[in-house]
């Protein structure tokens, strides 16, 4: 009997599949892409790799064929649908679908000579496809997020987390609108009954950034903000102290708990205070959650690498006197991680971004990060 369950219990244990999606080639002489999304991807993937589900070969899926209008309003929908993602069941808990999505963000403006329900994108929340363009005065190739909202939710996932970089547009003349509004516009569209999910199954978004702030890079290092904070908090910094329990598996609770301090103590250190950037949180069909609300019973990934090893937090060695400036050795399938609680929650995180960036220094670096707009 014995040896009979250890056989049927991977079937039972649920799984986590991750998909992304990055939109990094718009027209320049429409919008600026968000910088360093290839640099970024890799260091996700390479993070996880190892961790996922089986059925995808335990590594991130990047979905590169759905990054125009019609493809993201199409196609991402029925290629979520087809994951291979299990519901909850009497045996075990469901799977969790985690989707990454990144590209430049803003409010679809209305067009005052059509009627309000002509227009599916007009005062809406919308993420810019890869075939952003001008109509005239108009901008076409827009998706509104709640759009891609429903087709996330589209698999048999019990747990879905998108997680979305918003990008850097305060305003752009030539489209005639203005992007920080974005997360303002979401806060009515997801708590709108319509966003609702039936019972047993709950999605939540995770944003790069609140209303008025915009998604930040690091230069010396090529990395956005949010992305490290995203790669770093789910390859094991989330589940560690301050942020988490140390029990194997990030949370959402402790993911987000990590990713907003992180990213917004990174964006504070490298522009010298002159970048505030402070991710936020959404649960679909209920609105926006702030971190004291987020249950802490909603498990997003375990933290093994194939045969079960637990994900070594290289920042334990330099807490203990080494060198701060060396990364592990990715062969090793050591890959960065957790934020533990040996020194306070500004100075940890300020010997981490320096060991990953090679600065000599905390806050050495002040560029302001590359803005969108024109």
């Amino acid at each position: 009997t014995a040896v009979w369950m250890l056989v049927i219990l991977p079937f039972f244990a649920w799984q986590t599949v991750v998909v992304g999606v990055a939109i990094d080639d718009y027209d320049l002489a429409v919008v600026a892409p968000v910088p360093f999304a290839a640099a970024d991807d890799a260091a996700v993937d390479a993070a996880l790799t190892g961790m996922l589900s089986p059925a995808v070969k335990r590594r991130p899926l990047r979905l590169a064929e759905v990054t125009t209008a019609a493809g993201l309003d199409s196609e991402l929908e029925p290629l979520i649908a087809g994951l291979p993602l299990r519901p909850a069941s009497p045996l075990a808990a469901g799977d969790v679908l985690i989707a990454t999505i990144r590209g430049q963000t803003l409010i679809g403006p209305r067009d005052q000579t059509a009627a309000p329900t002509a227009d599916p994108v007009a005062g809406k929340a919308c993420l810019a496809a890869s075939d952003l363009r001008l109509d005239g005065v108009k901008p076409r190739g827009l998706v509104p997020i709640s759009r891609l909202v429903k087709a996330c939710t589209a698999s048999s996932a019990t747990t879905t987390l998108i997680a979305c970089d918003f990008g850097n547009l305060r305003w752009a003349p030539r489209l005639g609108v203005a992007g920080g509004f974005v997360p303002t516009s979401l806060d009515r569209e997801l708590a709108a009954e319509a966003a609702r999910l039936p019972p047993g199954r709950r999605c939540w978004l995770l944003g790069s950034h609140a209303e008025g702030q915009v998604s930040g890079v690091d230069l010396s290092s090529g990395r956005s903000f949010f992305s490290r904070s995203l790669e770093l908090g789910l390859s094991g910094g989330a589940d560690e102290a301050p942020s988490g329990d140390g029990d194997g598996v990030v949370e959402l609770a402790e993911l987000f708990d990590f990713v907003r301090r992180w990213t917004a103590e990174w964006s504070r250190l490298k522009t010298g205070g002159s970048l505030i950037q402070v991710p936020v949180l959404w649960e679909v069909g209920v609105g926006r959650r702030e971190a004291a609300d987020v249950p802490r019973d909603v498990p997003l990934l375990r933290l093994t690498v194939g045969g079960g090893r637990p994900r070594r937090d290289p920042a334990d060695s330099e807490a203990e006197g080494a060198d701060a400036e060396s990364e592990p050795d990715k062969a090793s399938g050591d890959t960065p991680a957790g934020t533990p609680a040996v020194r306070p929650p500004t100075e940890q995180m300020a010997g981490q971004h320096e060991a990953a960036a090679g600065n000599d220094k905390p806050g050495d670096a002040t560029e302001a990060p590359p803005d969108g707009s024109d």
